[in-house]
């Protein structure tokens, strides 16, 4: 990601931000940002994802939903976490009946986001990095798959345990495929969808700027794609657990992929409230809001070599 370049000498370990300097730390009741609704963030490929820390204890006690990335408002898409799940939902819509769409979603396993409830940290089939820690997590909508749309979930993460079950790395961990034949997002199937913009950290339903299904949650490096990037180009942007520099390192991820990079939230102001803005570094415009008085904190580990 944007920033984060990481090195460490153990693994798992608390990832901190290295030339990132700051990270926008939630409450999970009412904070978030808002990004405006705009036509280069409505693509029918695309890949949302984000940096998120400090969540373990939040998920394994989490009921409801809590969203990372949303615009989901019976139309459109959400990645979220509910119930110790990982879910990333897209709204399809019909190629032929088109106020008729399809409400496809792909779940992950089970607990594997988190850890506390019985397992222990360092479980081999755990996703975490341990509480303290970044998880990238990821979903790519493939507009264009065979047989209509496909969804997956990726989470960059996981644990040392010298090759034996999960290791650090970026892992499938849930898809699923429309069954109506669609390849196009639901934007705009029923009226009051055409205005709902994008939520981070949380949900912003008809663009009210308020902050629903909000996650307890620090969060970093924001990104929106408008292809569906595969695997090994997210491998390239976790790197390992250290990150890419984005802009200058487009190369890692294919010629051209820089391009359809349309909102990069770095959160590097380190500072600001309610109605303060977050700058876009994508180039394109696609600024974030702040909703509530979240805390600007630095997650500077002492362990980067």
């Amino acid at each position: 990601m944007l920033g984060l370049g990481l090195e460490s000498t153990q693994f798992p370990r608390p990832l901190g931000i290295f030339d990132n300097k700051y990270a926008l730390q939630l409450d999970g009741v009412a904070e978030g940002v808002h990004i405006p609704r705009h036509y280069s963030m409505l693509s029918n490929s695309f890949t949302i994802g984000m940096f998120v820390g400090d969540c373990e204890d939040f998920w394994d006690n989490l009921g409801g939903p809590g969203c990372f990335i949303s615009n989901f408002d019976s139309s459109g898409f959400n990645l979220e976490y509910d119930y110790k799940r990982m879910k990333f939902t897209v709204a399809v819509k019909h190629p032929t009946q088109l106020s008729s769409q399809e409400i496809v979603t792909a779940v992950g396993p089970y607990n594997k986001m988190s850890y506390s409830g019985g397992t222990g940290f360092g479980a081999g089939d755990n996703y975490s990095t341990g509480n303290g820690g970044y998880t990238m997590v990821v979903g790519v909508f493939d507009g264009g798959a065979l047989g209509g749309a496909k969804l997956q979930i990726y989470v960059g993460g996981g644990v040392d345990n010298e090759g034996a079950g999960i290791g650090n790395d970026v892992h499938l961990a849930g898809e699923a495929q429309a069954t109506n034949g669609g390849t196009e997002v639901a934007y705009g199937v029923n009226s009051w969808s055409d205005d709902t913009d994008v939520g981070v950290g949380c949900s912003d339903i008809n663009a009210e700027g308020k902050a629903t299904e909000a996650s307890a949650i620090t969060m970093d490096s924001m990104f929106y794609f408008d292809i569906a990037l595969t695997q090994e180009t997210l491998r390239s942007i976790y790197n390992n657990g250290k990150g890419i520099d984005m802009l200058s390192k487009a190369g890692a991820y294919g010629a051209g992929a820089i391009s359809a990079l349309k909102s990069h939230l770095r959160f590097e102001e380190g500072s600001g409230g309610d109605g303060d803005v977050v700058q876009d570094a994508s180039g394109t415009g696609n600024n974030g809001t702040i909703i509530g008085s979240p805390n600007w904190v630095t997650n500077v580990s002492t362990i980067i070599t």
